[in-house]
């Protein structure tokens, strides 16, 4: 998924009440190649996000550990660890461009 359209979905949960409304509002806008089920896991860890958007979501999204999370984006098992116990903290930007790299 693009960043772009990314970040504007989660402008758009944050704009939103309910998870349903959010769909209704932007189920639409996600990429052709997305079916109906794909669609709804998307916007779900969209809204999962934008509810708590902090490393620790982002990994659980990834549904990896954090030695497979640190492997598969060539991250340190040390920043993995500090950043999920907010010790440190990544950019709002990287945050997002991993979330974009899960949804795909």
């Amino acid at each position: 998924m693009k960043k772009e359209l990314l970040h504007s979905l989660i402008l758009s949960a944050s704009e939103c009440d309910t998870f349903e409304l959010f769909c209704a509002e932007c189920g639409g806008a996600l990429p052709a190649h997305y079916d109906d089920e794909k669609n709804i896991s998307a916007l779900s860890m969209i809204w999962t996000f934008h509810k708590s958007p902090t490393f620790r979501t982002v990994r659980a999204l990834s549904d990896l550990s954090q030695k497979r999370f640190s492997e598969t984006y060539g991250i340190s098992i040390r920043t993995v660890e500090d950043w999920e116990s907010e010790k440190r903290k990544p950019t709002e930007y990287l945050l997002e461009l991993l979330l974009a790299d899960i949804l795909d």
